[in-house]
């Protein structure tokens, strides 16, 4: 379990305004993020998804490093630590950033997301150090029951895990369960639905592993998919 997330159950389930149990709390939150069938709208995990919402308002609303004073700045570094479970150190996340929870969410040192990152962390989300995303890419952990007894509420969550030094193009959907290699790039507009092995390029939809024989695989592995120069001013 991710630093952060027994406090914020235990917040929940303690909450005086809340109907929920301690017990029931914690089932609910225990059943989604282990993988087991979940009610997406038990009131303990509406809470702690509004708790989130209180605080990416906040930090939406703040500016990026290079338009905003030192001591606002400093601000927006604590808020986004407050939001996710783990950050590393010098984190550059432009806004407007959305998560489900926050809390299951962890980010190495160095990680660099242009605007409109989706995160939705009903499952473990674990990012490797100097990982760098572009704009408007989406991590997705929560599926529907299959079943025709399963309703839309009824979901099913699985982690998803970006190693080390990886580079993820605009646009791209990360699904649940799917884990993705050190040292890959992942083409603008791809949709990743299975696991990618280090040091892979890989595009499309559904996104397969170019050859490293080609010359786009050559290409890419020595290049950025994206350039990330304007987000560290340089």
């Amino acid at each position: 379990m991710v630093l952060g997330t027994s406090a914020a159950v235990a917040e929940t389930a303690e909450s005086p305004s809340g109907d929920v149990g301690r017990h029931v709390g914690r089932h609910d939150y225990e059943n989604m993020i282990s993988g087991q069938p979940h009610d997406c709208l038990a009131p303990a995990l509406i809470d702690l998804r509004r708790r989130a919402r209180r605080k990416i308002l906040k930090y939406n609303s703040t500016l990026p490093p290079e338009y905003s004073p030192v001591v606002e700045s400093s601000f927006r570094d604590t808020l986004l630590r407050e939001i996710l479970g783990k950050v590393g150190a010098s984190p550059l996340v432009e806004s407007p950033l959305t998560v489900g929870y926050g809390c299951n969410i962890e980010v190495g040192d160095g990680f660099v997301a242009q605007s409109n990152l989706v995160i939705l962390d009903s499952a473990m989300v674990k990012i490797g150090h100097r990982v760098s995303f572009g704009p408007s890419v989406t991590i997705m952990t929560a599926t529907e029951g299959k079943g025709p007894a399963d309703s839309w509420q009824r979901q099913y969550a699985q982690p998803v895990f970006v190693g080390d030094d990886c580079c993820i193009g605009a646009n791209v959907t990360i699904f649940p369960g799917v884990s993705i290699g050190r040292g890959c790039k992942i083409a603008a507009g791809s949709f990743v639905r299975n696991d990618i092995p280090d040091f892979s390029v890989a595009l499309g939809g559904p996104a397969r592993v170019a050859p490293k024989t080609s010359n786009l695989s050559r290409r890419w592995l020595s290049e950025s998919v994206f350039s990330t120069t304007e987000l560290h001013g340089s």
